[in-house]
This record gives structure tokens, sequence and C-alpha cells, in this order.
């Protein structure tokens, strides 16, 4: 991979990752335009591509996230529970954690035949159709005043786990299940991205084991390019967010819906 690529899939990731169109689906999309190996969404590289992605979402959200990391060395002191019901920090940390847990289990159990899917391409162009389709569809939400429950946290936790299927936009998917459960606009958007700063982590975690191979002599990447790349995706990112977050105050999640479905029949007809 040369410097050139390395940017490209940065500002694509930075750009495709908040924005409701599938950061995973279209890094596979170029990546096989490029007519590289192991470049797109499950590949070491882009895991790392999203390094620049949670920077983003650390400095647009830090307040809340603050308070969420001053709070998480309570959940090793179980006695204390009882007397940080009341702080909204812990409250906000809790459903965090529970709301991770279906994207957890589904990338632990399948993460092998899920990590296949990315060189899907046709496969990836389908479910961009679905993802417009479901933008499109929140067009008829109303606006409404829930506040965000456990049940609630749960079920935007499960529509993730859904969503680590190429093609099928996390944002997209986490922030309109949450609008459809009667989440405020606000609140659906703020727990889409904590959940998926969540999910980034989660998944560099992962593929720690794999670094020492992948940058040594000879290996799949080099660090220039991964810096590059990364850098990218943290300046388009913070961009992106900043953006996305007045399309979703404004409930006009469902501009994106007719790009997708363009993208999703474009690629189907590639392939």
């Amino acid at each position: 991979m040369d410097y050139a690529q390395a940017l490209a899939l940065g500002t694509l990731q930075g750009l495709a990752e908040f924005l409701p169109i599938s950061s995973s689906g279209h890094l596979a999309i170029l990546s096989a335009l490029f007519g590289l190996k192991g470049a797109g969404d499950g590949a070491l590289f882009e895991v790392l591509l999203h390094i620049g992605s949670a920077a983003a979402i650390m400095i647009v959200y830090w307040p809340r996230i603050s308070g969420i990391l001053r709070v998480m060395h309570c959940f090793l002191m179980p006695w204390t529970w009882r007397g940080r019901s009341a702080d909204p920090s812990f409250r906000m940390a809790t459903l965090v954690l529970l709301g991770s847990v279906p994207a957890g289990v589904v990338g632990l159990t399948w993460g092998s035949e899920i990590e296949a899917l990315f060189g899907a391409t046709k496969f990836i162009g389908w479910m961009l159709l679905v993802t417009g389709g479901f933008l499109l569809a929140t067009r008829a939400l109303r606006p409404k005043e829930g506040a965000l429950t456990a049940g609630r946290a749960f079920f935007v936790g499960c529509v993730q786990a859904v969503a680590v299927v190429p093609g099928i936009s996390r944002s997209g998917s986490t922030i309109c299940s949450g609008l459809a459960s009667g989440l405020r606009r606000e609140t659906a958007g703020e727990f889409s991205f904590l959940l998926g700063l969540v999910a980034i982590v989660g998944a560099n975690l992962l593929e720690i084991p794999k670094l020492s191979a992948a940058f040594a002599e000879g290996g799949s990447l080099q660090l220039g390019p991964v810096l590059l790349g990364c850098g990218a995706a943290f300046v388009v990112s913070w961009i992106s967010l900043r953006w996305l977050l007045r399309f979703v105050a404004k409930g006009q999640l469902w501009v994106f819906g007719p790009y997708c479905l363009l993208a999703g029949a474009a690629t189907v007809l590639w392939m």
C-alpha cells in the first residue's frame, strides 16, 4: 500500500464512519477498486484507521466521556453501586456497557465469518440498499422525548451487533433505532457515538496480537502510510461528526438514503 492509497482510505474512513453510509462497506469497495488484499474492513489496516475516528469522538464528547472515565473504577467495587445510582455519569457508563454487550458477543463468536464478508463486494452492495431503505424510513419518525433506559440501551446495542455486517451503517442503524425506540434526537446521537467508541477500542484490542507481525520487515503494513491514514481519518472524522450532528438535530438522516441506494445499486451492477 502506498501513501496515496492510505490517504484515500483514511479520508474515506473519516467521512463514512459517522455519516450513515457504512464506512466498512465503502472501505471494502474502495479496496477492491485499488486491487488491495486485506485493506478493507475486518483487516488490520482498516481497524487501525478507526483510531482516528475514536480520537474525534473523544474530542467532541469529552465532557461526557471524562465523567464516564471518572466512575469506571466503581464497577470493580459492587458495594458502591447503590450509592452511585443517582450519578448521571455512572448511569451512562452502565448503559453504554450494557449496550456494548451484544456487539461484543457477536464479534467474539462469529468474528471470522463476519470478516469473510468483507471480500463479498456484491453482498456489501445489497446491504447498502438495506441501509438506504431504513434511512429513508426515518423521514416518517416524529420527535420524541423519551429517556435512555436499560431496555432502550440494550435494543440499540442489539442493532449495533447487526451492523457489524459490512454495508450496514453502524451510526445510521443505531441512531435510527434509538429514534424509533422513542429517544430524543440528541440522546440517540450521543449514545450511538459512545457505543461506537467502545466498539472501536474493543476491535483494536483484539488486533494487538497481529501488530508485531504486520509491522515486521516484509509485513503487510508500513508505519508511514498507517500514520498518514489515521491522521486523515481523524481530521475528516471530526468534521463529518460535527456535520452529522446537525442532521440528527433536524431529523434529516433520511437525506443520506438516496445516496446509499445509488451506491448499493452501482456496486451490485458492477459486480
